[in-house]
């Protein structure tokens, strides 16, 4: 997993799911498995994107739940009807866990929007004082950087995987 030790993914699981039983693996592999919704034989690179995805959410968030939430939507999705170009439908493919939206129909992760005032928590007095246009460049930098710790899963699927971040201004 890019940038990530198997210390670190050791770790990731250790804490949301606790220590493992002995030497079976397979509590933690059942965390990733996607089948029969998915098969690495039929749809290897769909496949791989989604236990990555699934992987990287638990190790980032260490939430169990959303990441057990994450795998119930990849297995109970529409598979079958993947490749249809239909808006209505490509919108169950997506869905949003731990803050981030993951759109498995195009293998993307949209960050969370992210603010200036939210992350640095600026004074009133100081916020106050910061005009539109630096408002919008702040904004803009404070959510790349937040994001671009977590551009590291996508770079596994250089062509395809895309990391978004929401912006309600345009530069």
């Amino acid at each position: 997993m890019v940038n990530f030790t198997n210390g670190d993914i050791y770790i990731g699981l250790w804490q949301a799911q606790g220590p493992p039983s002995g030497s079976n693996c397979a509590e933690q592999a059942l965390l990733i498995d996607v089948a029969p919704a998915l098969s690495s034989v039929s749809t290897p690179n769909r496949t791989q994107w989604a236990r990555t995805a699934i992987l990287w959410n638990l190790v980032e968030s260490q939430d169990l739940e959303a990441s057990q939430a994450l795998r119930s939507f990849v297995v109970q999705a529409p598979w079958d009807e993947a490749a249809s170009n239909n808006s209505t439908l490509r919108a169950a493919f997506s869905t949003t866990v731990s803050g981030y939206t993951f759109d498995f129909a195009s293998q993307s992760v949209i960050a969370p929007a992210q603010s200036f005032s939210a992350i640095a928590q600026p004074s009133t007095e100081q916020d106050s004082r910061v005009n539109p246009t630096s408002r919008t460049a702040l904004d803009y930098m404070y959510g790349y950087a937040v994001g671009e710790f977590h551009i590291a899963l996508f770079d596994l699927f250089p062509n395809k995987a895309k990391l978004r971040r929401r912006s309600t201004t345009n530069l």
